[in-house]
């Protein structure tokens, strides 16, 4: 009987939302709105980015898809479509993905971003985590929250470039 991995440890994040600046390489032209018919591609995406990663759980694809579904779905809460966005590859793929839903305990939270390898170190997240600070701030929602894997120390990396610090 092997002895199950604890969990790994989270830590949460806050920004306020007002002060952003989208940075000047922000204007890839691929970026819109997410839809609430994506699932299966942010599925897609999802199982692709976390792949030999800290945050790999050992998924296969089919449920990386059904846990997307379920985000778009309210499975963090509602998902706030005027500040989720994604950039889309000229293959029809999400390239890039940033998901805000106003879960119950951190409202707003950025339930997701996520990038393809292949499209990594181009700005992609930054850009669309700017977006979306841009559209909470237009709405008057003060705050976004995230929960981040403390070894994930990139992701840490940008978000703290992003003005996050931690709440505790």
């Amino acid at each position: 009987m092997s002895a199950e991995s604890p969990a790994p440890k989270r830590l949460v994040m806050v920004r306020q939302t007002s002060n952003v600046h989208a940075h000047e390489n922000c204007a890839h032209t691929g970026i819109r709105r997410l839809m609430p018919d994506d699932g299966e591609r942010l599925g897609s995406l999802m199982y692709e980015a976390y792949q030999g990663t800290v945050d790999d759980e050992g998924a296969s694809l089919q449920e990386a898809i059904e846990e997307a579904k379920g985000t778009l779905s309210g499975k963090y809460g509602k998902v706030l479509y005027d500040a989720s966005f994604t950039v889309e590859t000229e293959s029809n793929e999400l390239a890039s993905v940033c998901v805000i839903t106003d879960y119950e305990k951190l409202q707003p939270l950025l339930a997701f971003s996520l990038t393809k390898p292949t499209h990594q170190k181009q700005g992609l997240a930054r850009c669309l985590i700017e977006k979306s600070l841009l559209a909470l701030n237009a709405a008057n929602v003060p705050v976004l929250h995230l929960v981040v894997t403390q070894t994930n120390h990139n992701a840490i990396r940008l978000y703290k470039t992003l003005g996050f610090t931690d709440k505790n």
